[in-house]
C-alpha cells in the first residue's frame, strides 16, 4: 500500500464521517422539532381543556342566576315592559306561520 492510497482511503474515510455527523445533527435537530411540536400541542390542549371548564362553570353560574331570578312576577313585568300579550286559550303558537291554533281550529291573525 502506497501513501497516496492510503491518503486517499482518509480523505474517503473523512468525507463518510462528515456526512455522517451532518446526518447525526439534521436527525437530532429534527427529533428536538418534534418533541418541541409535541409538548406545545400537549399544552395547548390543556390551556383549552382549562378554558372550557372555566366557561362550564361561568355558564352554570349564569343558568343559576338566571334560574333564580325568573318566577312569574319578573316574567309578568318584563312582558309588560316589551308591550308583550297573553296568548290566551291557544294549544300552539307556531313562528313561521301566523296562526294559533285553538281547540283543533286555526286562528288567522288577520
Amino acid at each position: 500500500m502506497t501513501i497516496k492510497n492510503k491518503a486517499k482511503e482518509n480523505t474517503v474515510i473523512a468525507k463518510i464521517n462528515v456526512i455522517l455527523i451532518i446526518a447525526v445533527l439534521f436527525l437530532l435537530s429534527f427529533y428536538i422539532y418534534l418533541a418541541n411540536y409535541a409538548f406545545s400541542s400537549e399544552y395547548r390542549i390543556g390551556v383549552i381543556k382549562r378554558q372550557i371548564d372555566k366557561l362550564s362553570v361561568d355558564l352554570s353560574d349564569i343558568q343559576r342566576t338566571l334560574d333564580d331570578s325568573s318566577d312569574v312576577i319578573s316574567l309578568r313585568s318584563f312582558a309588560l315592559q316589551k308591550g308583550l300579550i297573553e296568548a290566551r286559550d291557544a294549544y300552539v303558537i307556531t313562528k313561521d306561520s301566523d296562526f294559533a291554533i285553538k281547540d283543533g281550529r286555526k286562528i288567522n291573525n288577520e
